[in-house]
């Protein structure tokens, strides 16, 4: 009997933990498709029966993030840090949850910790870079894009965040060549062409060019809602 009780323990342990990593599959391809609350479906009751699936927790806290339901999202990335504190994963998702609430200060050290478990991961830099830019540490901030972008040249919002850096502080050249590095990656960026026109003008003293008012009526195609105080000057 003791036999057949172990072989059926280990029938059940192996059905339990296949079960529990479809489920984490099945997650991860609703989150690629935008679909939130199947998330929270599928992996709510999958941990109130494995309440340690730290990747679980991750998982739904990037979905109720996505919901704009933060405290829930809080709550499952604090879960997942206590389970497993060496996922720069989990520090990099809390922070965007610190970001979100205007815990900028506690973000800034979440980004910093995902940082020292890897330190080679663009966005993580980029992150950092606009919390210090948020806390008007621009200079720091500058280092940190710097460090984003030559992991990632094509770290778009890294340039783009770069770009806003050398605007606010007057470096006119190198924000205008950041901007247009930005549109070129992302064409249909619609508040990266506002933010290259309002550059431009700054540069050329508030005359327009055709340049100028071009990025501006494709940033109002785009929809970006700021656009029309500037499309004066193209008059």
């Amino acid at each position: 009997m003791k036999k057949i009780y172990l072989f059926y323990l280990l029938v059940f342990s192996f059905w339990a933990c296949s079960n529990h990593e479809e489920a984490l599959e099945n997650a991860k391809k609703s989150l690629a498709a935008g679909q939130d609350e199947q998330v929270v479906q599928t992996l709510t009751p999958v941990l109130t029966d494995q309440a340690d699936l730290h990747e679980g927790f991750n998982l739904r806290g990037v979905a109720f993030l996505n919901l704009k339901q933060p405290e829930k999202a809080l709550a499952d990335f604090n879960t997942a840090i206590k389970l497993n504190s060496n996922d720069y994963k989990y520090f990099y998702n809390r922070g965007n949850v610190y970001q979100a609430t205007q815990q900028l200060n506690d973000a800034l050290k979440d980004y910093e910790k995902a940082i020292e478990i890897n330190p080679n991961q663009a966005d993580l830099h980029t992150n950092k870079g606009v919390v210090l830019i948020q806390t008007n540490r621009h200079k720091e901030a500058l280092a940190a894009l710097n460090k984003a972008i030559s992991l990632n040249p094509s770290e778009r919002n890294a340039i783009f965040n770069r770009g806003q850096v050398h605007l606010f502080l007057e470096d006119y050249e190198k924000a205008i060549a950041d901007l247009h590095h930005t549109v070129e990656i992302s064409p249909d960026f619609g508040k990266g062409h506002y933010i290259l026109a309002k550059a431009e003008l700054l540069k050329n003293q508030q005359k327009a060019t055709p340049e100028i008012c071009s990025h501006l009526a494709k940033a109002k195609e785009l929809g970006y809602a700021d656009t029309d105080s500037l499309l004066n000057y193209c008059k």
